[in-house]
């Protein structure tokens, strides 16, 4: 090959080309490398810090919340969720002069983040200031009235300031997502409570068509009978009138006498009738165990909730349900994993946080730990008055309320 000056210019052109990307590809790799090593490091101060809260060691997580690296961030979301979660964490141990000035700096910030807008609202709300949870709140869903959270926030608001018609229009805007038998199932308790019975158990029926096992479903029921057995009884009765063959209908009311004692052999005698019925695999041999437990058949009992967690080992409702299990034969260190294990799976199953974890906490005699997980769980459901009565009660027996509305 003969060498001239065209072709050595022109290798030296290509050359310096393929060396010139190849600086550029290291040098993004490096930034990236660096801006992934620092979002790791945040990720591992954030998870450290939760750890102390659900442990009651606030200054500790205060101590990990102030680590996370804020300055590399183009915008203040990073920031604004930082400032938040260590006012939740002065809330939490008592520091109201601090908790309000964490709140007021995230604020300032003006992040219109959905997540970061909700807890402004949430905590001013939890905190006993509703008037300025009511002003913020309202300020906010002008601005976005798609965001989920808040709506949640503000039916919550709106009952405590007994707005009986804001919380009809409010539950309005709630967007349903029509392929999560969960979401819709949520959105019948919305109704339910709003005293629309009737359109509450019409949503609860599209969930249950979706998915026959979605816990929510059987959640709703037991939360509603909790403050009024006898009106879900005779609401579901009114629908099998118009339907009397409905399966759906059969294994609700099965649920529903599979929480008393008195009402279990009807419940029994139901389950019969559903026998080789498309009716779920999970659910309905939870339903006939707590019957059967009911009925002072304990073997019977243990050896269907023993098959649903056997067969279901990764589901975080067999979990749950593996949960309460083991804690009601006095295993609280087994009910304690079963219950981590379930909040893994599903981090945003508030029932976990409410119930089963702060029944654990109690046996084990550290009630004063449960602080951070009703927290958690009023964040995620706060209109569940369930949940609200299952924590005054609570911290009555401990001599602890916390929660002021």
């Amino acid at each position: 090959m003969r060498f001239n000056k065209e072709t050595v210019n022109m290798k030296t052109i290509l050359y310096a080309g393929i060396v010139g990307v190849v600086l550029l590809v290291i040098i993004i790799a490096s930034f990236t490398s660096k801006g992934s090593k620092l979002e790791k490091k945040n990720i591992a101060f954030e998870r450290k810090a939760e750890e102390h809260l659900y442990l009651g060691e606030y200054d500790k997580a205060i101590e990990e919340y102030t680590k996370i690296n804020t300055n590399k961030e183009k915008d203040n979301k990073l920031l604004a969720l930082k400032n938040i979660d260590i006012a939740n964490a002065h809330f939490l141990k008592g520091d109201v002069e601090n908790y309000k000035k964490y709140v007021q700096l995230t604020k300032d910030l003006k992040v219109q983040d959905e997540d970061i807008v909700n807890k402004i609202v949430f905590y001013e709300y939890i905190n006993g200031d509703g008037s300025q949870a009511l002003k913020d709140g309202e300020e906010a869903l002008k601005a976005n009235s798609k965001n989920k959270s808040l709506v949640k926030s503000m039916v919550a608001i709106y009952m405590a300031n007994n707005k009986t018609d804001k919380v009809k229009e409010l539950i309005k805007l709630y967007g349903v997502d029509k392929n999560s038998a969960y979401d819709i199932a949520e959105y019948s308790r919305l109704l339910m409570m709003s005293g629309d019975m009737k359109g509450g158990f019409t949503k609860l029926k599209e969930a249950w068509n979706l998915d026959k096992d979605e816990y929510k479903i059987y959640d709703v029921l037991a939360q509603e009978s909790a403050y009024d057995l006898e009106k879900v009884i005779s609401s579901i009765k009114e629908l099998q009138k118009n339907d009397p063959n409905d399966i759906a209908y059969k294994v609700w009311l099965a649920k529903v006498y599979s929480l008393s004692p008195e009402k279990a052999k009807e419940g029994l005698q139901i389950l019969e009738q559903l026998k080789s019925k498309n009716v779920g695999n999970i659910e309905i041999k939870l339903i006939e165990a707590s019957i059967l437990q009911n009925m002072n058949k304990h073997k019977e009992s243990d050896r269907l909730i023993n098959e649903v967690i056997q067969s279901n080992k990764d589901d975080y409702k067999a979990l749950h349900t593996a949960g309460w299990f083991y804690l009601n034969k006095h295993d609280l260190e087994k009910a304690m994993e079963y219950c981590k294990r379930s909040i893994e799976q599903n981090k945003n199953y508030p029932d976990n946080y409410a119930f089963l974890m702060p029944e654990i906490l109690k046996s084990m005699d550290k009630a004063s730990l449960a602080k951070t997980y009703f927290m958690t769980a009023l964040e995620k459901e706060p209109y569940n008055y369930n949940i609200l009565e299952n924590a005054a009660s609570f911290y009555w027996d401990a001599d602890e309320i916390y929660i002021r509305l």
